[in-house]
């Protein structure tokens, strides 16, 4: 009887130790609701891209709701980028049931989620995706081509749904006492309506740069649902010590198809000319290597580039171009 008596309480011990060590060195897991939360607060801090959670446990029958993730001005909603994993929104079936609003589990399992932010108006606009990884417009490369004259962008779609509504700004800045200054050169966004999973789009930009110095190009590509993304490159245009300006102007003109009537006789009328006046430069490899030169003579003309080795200024007053534009 004694021995019984001391199984029972070595039994006891035993269970009780066995509690305590679970206790210590066991973690209980941590709720989809905090997980999701910790997530969204990634990702409002770095709007744009993608925050992923990879084999999130989800319970059977848990319903899981914006309301316990919405937090002051973050507005959040639901999206399934499974068909296989789930209905349809809004609709009732035997696979995992969802709307913007809610997300009510089929069975236990397995399930990665992606959460992106974007802002807007005042607010941020969180969508928590879960089963495949959502669209994503990541920015592949950008590169000058070898005559320094174009941008080369290159994006995908790193995901496995189709983005949308692509636009790709560029933007380029000059190294000015060593602070980064906007050119304001105004270059048209670029549109790409569709882009498959893992489908790539290559994008050139021709830059007007006129002037040697160091510069930086800065590439943003957003979509409707693939997020923002944005990357820069440095570059130098070098002067090219060759280039110099040749003494001497060439002065052409060609008619309007316009007339001004004399102020004096007005049966007289006399064709408006439009009066081009050339400068020339020599060694020059790019347009702005010679306008730079003739810039430096003539800082307050309004010269545009007509060659890698001309430049020209028009004037329907054949006084003003012939007295030096």
């Amino acid at each position: 009887m004694k021995d019984v008596f001391m199984m029972v309480v070595f039994a006891i011990a035993t269970i009780a130790l066995i509690a305590l060590v679970f206790q210590l060195f066991v973690q209980p897991q941590e709720s989809l609701v905090n997980i999701l939360k910790k997530e969204i607060t990634k990702a409002e801090s770095d709007k744009g891209t993608i925050m992923t959670y990879q084999d999130a446990k989800v319970v059977k029958d848990n319903i899981l709701t914006t309301s316990e993730l919405t937090q002051e001005d973050i507005l959040v909603s639901f999206e399934c980028t499974d068909p296989n994993l789930c209905c349809a929104e809004d609709e009732k079936c035997e696979k995992v049931n969802w709307s913007k609003k809610y997300v009510s589990f089929n069975q236990d399992r397995k399930i990665d989620f992606y959460t992106r932010c974007m802002p807007i108006e005042n607010l941020v606009g969180c969508t928590i995706y879960f089963g495949k990884k959502p669209s994503e417009a990541k920015i592949i490369e950008i590169k000058l081509d070898n005559t320094k004259k174009n941008v080369i962008v290159t994006f995908k779609n790193d995901g496995t749904s189709i983005l949308r509504e692509a636009n790709v700004n560029i933007k380029i800045m000059k190294k000015v006492n060593d602070n980064w200054k906007d050119t304001e050169i105004e270059y048209t966004p670029q549109f790409v309506d569709l882009l498959e999973n893992n489908g790539i789009k290559t994008l050139n930009y021709a830059i007007d740069l006129k002037t040697s110095g160091e510069y930086k190009a800065s590439v943003t590509v957003s979509a409707k649902n693939g997020g923002i993304d944005n990357k820069e490159l440095e570059f130098t245009i070098k002067e090219n010590e060759n280039c110099i300006t040749i003494d001497g102007t060439e002065v052409i003109s060609w008619p309007t198809g316009e007339y001004e009537t004399d102020p004096y006789d007005e049966t007289i009328k006399t064709e408006i000319l439009v009066y081009r006046e050339i400068h020339k430069c020599s060694g020059c490899n790019f347009g702005y290597e010679c306008l730079a030169k003739w810039m430096e003579k003539k800082p307050n003309s309004d010269l545009q580039i007509l060659t890698n080795n001309s430049v020209y200024c028009e004037d329907p007053s054949p006084s003003t171009v012939t007295n030096g534009c």
